[in-house]
């Protein structure tokens, strides 16, 4: 595995990101996105090993690629997936307790707007 930058820093207290991407977000890249709407939140580096390291879906699929274009635009034609914008969702964290130094990690689950209508009901069912 390719490493970019530091270590993720000992920012946001494993604060959970989740973002509705609109019409004017259209044509930017997922780092680029990231990058200016946190930019006092983590450096590009940070957000770079976050979404190597599996921690950014989009409606769901993990994306791994920085330069993944978003859509979030009407289309022409036919509709596709991310027409009406995407959900992203940070599913995991991994950061230093700040003051013991041990190493917390948080799985957090999809939000209901990501959950298949199946496992909606099962939640719902539980």
């Amino acid at each position: 595995m390719v490493s970019f930058g530091e270590p993720w820093p000992e920012f946001n207290d494993g604060i959970y990101y989740r973002d509705l991407l609109r019409a004017s977000d259209a044509g930017a890249t997922l780092i680029e996105f990231y990058s200016r709407k946190y930019e006092s939140s983590a450096p590009l580096h940070g957000w770079l090993q976050r979404i190597h390291n599996k921690q950014i879906t989009i409606d769901g699929c993990v994306v791994t690629d920085p330069n993944t274009i978003l859509r979030g635009y009407e289309r022409p034609g036919k509709p596709v997936p991310g027409d009406c914008g995407y959900h992203l969702h940070a599913h995991r964290l991994v950061f230093p307790h700040p003051v013991t130094n041990e190493i917390i990690k948080i799985a957090a689950p999809l939000p209901s707007i990501l959950l298949t209508p199946e496992e909606s009901e099962a939640k719902h069912a539980s």
